[in-house]
């Protein structure tokens, strides 16, 4: 008998080391078939055998919801953790279904009393719980393709029985999913690293739109800028100001150039623009004749030919609430850094009617690669910072947006496409600049913002 003890020893210190995981997934399957099951199997098992089963279950229980995995699967400790959350829902699931299996079996060979019965099925039902607990809490907390209100909905329903069964499946679903994609994603980023994909023969600048400034703590452009420095691009930020006209954003941004190209000693820049920053660039190379100095203007989001939302809110709201809220933004613009604020004027030339003479007396130079991007949401809830300002926009007409700028007004010069994504989140305004820090499904703006800056360099930009 001491023999058994010492074999059960022996068995747990092997897959504690890795040498040989009696948790690992096969194994696994067999040893859960009976693991829960303490009553019943005390009735079959006596003395010894017993307790050699229970330490053996004990620990198998507290290994596969402790430490699910037996080794790091990916140097990303979040993946790791999303991947042991998707192995404890499969457990769950194939312990819920096994017990139709098993209790057929156990009560046709064991005369079992009542009240071991009731706590056999007690105890296998908690077991099972809080496995497919301990799961989709790993994966709640861990997935970059839940959003909020993702997270809240599975939280609501993760204890409401026949309910939770299909939150399972879904979380699971996510989980395979995610880690798959970043799995090959991590794989590959050392190819990447090596090859340096995003360093440009010339330094990008980023150029941030309406509303916002260029702040340390807060990177207007999320995680866009480090995953592109990691990749060999040389990033330097336009730091205009927020509510400022075009002219005298171009201004700023003039000085701006002529900073970088004397600390760099770059010949020219890549420009990469976001929203209103398209049109202060558009009206910096045309006004300072920059066209020398600057490789390529890429414009994300910018409203080219105007937002009709612009011209409803001039038009619509009263003249004196325009001027007292005009003022109320400049105030706290001035205290955020701002010298020139004009909100009320910002606005205005964000609208039809000014976009039509802003493009009919400012001209692309020929020395200069101008390219667009627009993006359209998918819904009113794609975003819901957004979701206002894109249903008016649809009820005056722009159909597709995104959130902010018509899909149409997006386009401009060498127009590549509209960002989107196969599902119905879309990709909002504030999505183009990863400004939420959230990653969907069917969606990756910092590899298309890679995909775009390795374009620049094979260009020879």
């Amino acid at each position: 008998m001491l023999l058994l003890w010492i074999a059960a020893a022996v068995l747990i210190l092997l897959d504690l080391f890795g040498k040989f995981r009696f948790t690992a997934k096969y194994p696994a399957a067999f040893v859960l078939i009976f693991a829960p099951h303490f009553p019943i199997m005390s009735e079959i098992l006596k003395g010894t055998l017993y307790g050699v089963y229970l330490l053996l279950s004990i620990y198998a229980l507290l290994r596969l919801n402790i430490y699910p995995i037996g080794r790091h699967r990916t140097s990303s400790h979040r993946l790791n953790f999303l991947y042991s959350g998707k192995r404890l829902l499969n457990l769950s699931l194939y312990l819920s279904f096994i017990q139709l299996v098993f209790y057929p079996i156990a009560l046709h060979c064991v005369s079992l009393p009542l009240s071991s019965l009731v706590w056999d099925i007690l105890l296998t039902v908690f077991i099972i719980c809080f496995t497919a607990l301990n799961g989709m809490l790993r994966v709640i907390f861990t997935s970059r393709w839940l959003n909020v209100l993702k997270r809240l909905i599975c939280f609501m329903f993760v204890l409401i029985p026949g309910i939770n069964i299909i939150v399972m499946i879904y979380l699971r679903h996510i989980a395979a999913k995610e880690y798959d994609y970043y799995e090959y994603k991590l794989n590959d980023m050392p190819s990447r690293i090596e090859n340096q994909v995003c360093h440009t023969r010339y330094p990008i600048l980023l150029v941030h739109g309406v509303g916002f400034r260029d702040a340390r703590f807060f990177n207007y452009w999320g995680r866009i800028p480090k995953h592109l420095r990691a990749l060999g691009a040389q990033i330097f930020y336009g730091n205009q100001e927020g509510w400022a006209t075009i002219d005298s954003n171009a201004e700023l941004l003039h000085r701006r150039v002529l900073e970088i190209l004397e600390q760099t000693g770059a010949e020219k820049i890549n420009i990469i623009a976001h929203s209103k920053g398209g049109l202060d660039c558009r009206q910096m190379i045309h006004t300072y004749d920059m066209g020398k100095y600057i490789a390529s203007l890429t414009t994300m989001g910018t409203p080219h030919y105007g937002v009709k939302f612009a011209d409803v809110l001039l038009k619509h709201i009263p003249t004196p609430v325009v001027d007292s809220v005009s003022e109320i933004i400049n105030n706290i613009f001035r205290k955020y850094g701002d010298k020139h604020p004009d909100f009320k004027m910002a606005v205005h030339m964000l609208t039809e009617e000014y976009a039509a003479k802003f493009n009919g007396r400012v001209k692309d130079s020929p020395d200069v690669y101008y390219q667009s991007f627009s993006s359209v949401m998918g819904c009113a809830f794609s975003d819901p910072i957004l979701t206002i300002p894109y249903l008016i926009g649809r009820a005056v007409g722009s159909k597709y947006n995104d959130g902010l700028v018509p899909e149409p007004s997006a386009h401009w010069s060498n127009f590549r496409g509209t960002i989107t994504s196969k599902r119905i989140h879309g990709v909002s305004h504030g999505d183009l600049i990863d400004l939420k820090r959230e990653d969907f499904r069917g969606f990756d703006m910092i590899d298309k913002y890679v995909e775009i800056v390795s374009e620049l360099k094979n260009m020879g930009y």
